[in-house]
């Protein structure tokens, strides 16, 4: 039988309160085309709110690729198409992504990165561009050229969304995999500003022979005011027609002490497949947390059905101990017999979570699916369901979806392309979708904070949340053994700990959503 945590009454539990408090709009059509082809859109919310969509169309059978960003400043409501670009005859895309930088129009600058490859000189072009809130006056702000070579894919980050009085300007850039035709090798290359985009400076950061690269992610978070600099991390698949590998990269954002490519997928199978990574780290530099990070991808179970696989470090992971025995895995959505794949992640601030979406898939019913879990929680199966994005009417499924946060509204932001293959003609889609209630992600997705106070304490400390509800504590000492399991209603408790010997405890709180906190004290 297949070896799964599900935590039934929990998730049931937390399910009958997302379907009373939550509610997706209506999606919204931002593009359509006819005929098979790749949507593969991309997602940036800026932190006034305004929403910025790429769409990247390629694999067209009869027109070329193209380019296409779109905006929304009504949170969603209505999109603006602010560029459009068309692939060269004879060339072909090989990735784009963008960013959103700033608060407000004076300052914001919308960052696009795409590649280009033209197939009759082996040559790739890479171009970073720079232009206005309204995709206007754009310059080139790095570029460069690659001889016989092809880019594969690429990815672009950016801490913005970390509080900037502490340190400044900010961080942006990108990375890329690469084949070179002669050596036979993939690469994997770093591109970076730590000036807010002024200057950038390029790294090769690994290569291998012989082996094949392909979809690359990355993600820049900044997790204390003690450290200048935030970290990168970058996931790529891997050796993808012999292993059928995960590779993850981690370093310090402006090119230093990046590591050796770990395969992290084997900390859950060496032998099944996999597909489609993505990364997100703790960008909240008022949380002492600078080793946070998600990654997740898509595994073949046993070549029966797709999960996605969430990889996250213990306690003892940090740049100079990057390795295996410093990650674990949970899965992130599994189910017998039901394919869960293309995730994306994001991070929001605001409520310090973690954002996933997905596709589930079974008999050919598809829908979107979108649940949460606190940065605290990495290393629990317990999430916070929030609900179905979207469902594919008959004849018609998703792909590629996206997820950011809308930093204004506290609502999370999707974009996701339906193709409908019984059309006549075949239809292609790119859609948008958020998270409308007043009650969905400020009173599902985050049950409150945990506070525990005093700490060190003597005789007692008082668990406080900022929620009413009933609430399930449990402490344990450094050996793993409990010593307390306590239950209490509203929003605070006080207990007496004199009887416990001096030395360090966690606690964790699980809550009657779901969702789980976890602390630790120090008894004197």
């Amino acid at each position: 039988m297949k070896k799964k945590l599900y935590f039934l009454l929990i998730v049931l539990f937390a399910l009958s309160f997302s379907a009373q408090a939550q509610k997706f709009g209506d999606d919204v059509l931002i593009h359509e085309c006819a005929g098979n082809f790749w949507a593969k859109p991309k997602i940036s919310v800026a932190d006034n709110g305004w929403i910025y969509v790429l769409m990247n169309k390629y694999g067209h059978p009869s027109e070329n690729d193209e380019t296409r960003i779109y905006r929304s400043t009504d949170g969603g409501v209505t999109f603006d198409q602010i560029l459009y670009s068309v692939t060269p005859l004879g060339w072909k895309q090989s990735g784009r992504d963008i960013v959103v930088t700033g608060d407000n129009p004076s300052n914001m600058n919308l960052w696009f990165v795409r590649a280009e490859n033209e197939t009759a000189t082996q040559k790739t072009y890479i171009v970073l561009m720079k232009m206005d809130a309204n995709g206007q006056n754009g310059t080139v702000a790095y570029s460069f050229t690659y001889t016989n070579t092809t880019t594969i894919d690429i990815a672009m980050s950016t801490n913005v969304r970390s509080p900037e009085d502490d340190w400044s300007p900010f961080v942006i850039g990108f990375a890329l995999t690469t084949y070179t035709i002669d050596a036979d090798r993939c690469n994997v290359d770093y591109c970076y500003s730590t000036d807010g985009g002024a200057n950038f400076q390029k790294k090769w950061i690994y290569n291998k022979v012989g082996s094949e690269f392909g979809s690359i992610d990355l993600s820049i978070g900044q997790a204390t005011a003690d450290l200048y600099y935030p970290f990168v991390g970058i996931v790529f698949e891997m050796d993808k027609e012999s292993e059928k590998n995960i590779g993850f990269i981690a370093g310090r954002a402006d090119g230093l002490n990046s590591t050796t490519a770990l395969q992290v997928n084997k900390k859950h199978s060496s032998t099944e497949k996999t597909k489609q990574p993505k990364i997100q780290w703790l960008c909240n530099n008022t949380l002492n947390e600078p080793y946070n990070f998600m990654i997740v991808y898509s595994n073949y179970y046993n070549n029966i059905d797709w999960d996605i696989i969430k990889i996250y470090p213990t306690d003892d992971y940090n740049i100079s101990f990057h390795t295996l025995d410093n990650l674990s895995w949970k899965y992130a959505a599994a189910n017998f017999g039901i394919d869960e794949d293309y995730a994306d992640l994001s991070y929001d601030k605001q409520y310090n979570n973690y954002l996933l979406v997905y596709r589930k898939s079974n008999d050919n019913n598809y829908t979107l699916q979108y649940k949460v879990q606190s940065y605290t929680n990495l290393a629990s199966n317990t999430w916070t369901n929030i609900g179905e994005v979207s469902s594919a009417p008959e004849n018609s499924k998703f792909f590629s979806s996206v997820v950011d946060i809308d930093p204004t509204r506290a609502r999370a932001c999707f974009a996701f392309e339906r193709y409908s293959w019984e059309s006549s003609p075949i239809v292609t889609q790119l859609l948008f979708d958020s998270e409308w209630s007043n009650t969905g992600v400020e009173e599902v997705v985050m049950d409150g904070e945990l506070k525990v106070f005093p700490n060190p304490a003597t005789n007692n400390i008082t668990l406080r949340m900022n929620e009413e509800g009933v609430y399930l504590v449990r402490m344990y000492n450094m050996l793993g053994a409990e010593v307390a399991a306590l239950q209490f209603s509203g929003t605070e408790l006080t207990h007496d700990i004199t009887g416990l010997p001096a030395g360090m405890y966690l606690i964790k709180l699980n809550t009657e959503k779901g969702t789980e906190f976890t602390t630790k004290i120090i008894v004197k």
